[in-house]
């Protein structure tokens, strides 16, 4: 697979064409149900929307999954000239979505291809574009004496959390660089004394 790139954090853009109004979000997003809960939200926070469009790449156990929406715009028109954009840019892990507020003048079709590509890569401008990592989730189970060790090897093998639940335990679902699985789950097993349990 050649180098492949994702973004660190949400970043916006917007175009105008003739009265039409675009934002455009970009997430870092590495699960469909994740992006399903994205789109909704923009659905439901923006009801003067005439039409939220978006595109994803998501890595989904080492194949590219991807997928574009026109919701309502004519076929072709709105979602793939999004995903075009994420796939110029070589981009995976991520969802990129664009809101149109209606301006009264219908753009035609070659018009909302260019507006929605234009759109889309102004989420880009000031994006935090960095290499690609492959990596495995995996959910951690541990006694809250054993959190401080868990966090400093977060650090170490640069570890993304995805969510941390407090009860009688402290659970974790991470996200971990599928390069350095062995090293972590060797340091963990002798720093945790095998009190911390991986799933």
């Amino acid at each position: 697979m050649s180098d492949l790139f994702t973004v660190k954090k949400i970043t916006y853009g917007n175009y105008n064409s003739k009265g039409s109004k675009f934002s455009s979000y970009i997430h870092p997003v590495n699960q469909i149900d994740q992006y399903r809960l994205i789109l909704n939200e923009y659905k439901r926070n923006n009801p003067k929307a005439c039409h939220v469009c978006s595109a994803y790449c998501i890595n989904v156990n080492g194949r590219i999954d991807e997928y574009a929406s026109d919701d309502g715009e004519p076929s072709g028109s709105s979602g793939q000239p999004i995903l075009g954009i994420i796939k110029k840019n070589k981009l995976v892990d991520v969802g990129i979505f664009v809101i149109r507020i209606y301006g009264g003048v219908n753009l035609g079709i070659p018009g909302l291809i260019n507006a929605y590509a234009t759109t889309a890569s102004k989420s880009l401008e000031y994006a935090n574009i960095v290499k690609w990592v492959n990596t495995t989730q995996l959910s951690i189970k541990c006694m809250y004496d054993q959190v401080k060790i868990l966090d400093r090897l977060i650090l170490k093998y640069n570890i993304q959390v995805d969510d941390r639940k407090f009860d009688d335990y402290v659970e974790m679902e991470i996200q971990i660089p599928e390069i350095s699985i062995g090293l972590f789950k060797d340091e963990l097993s002798e720093l945790g004394k095998g009190k911390i349990k991986i799933f």
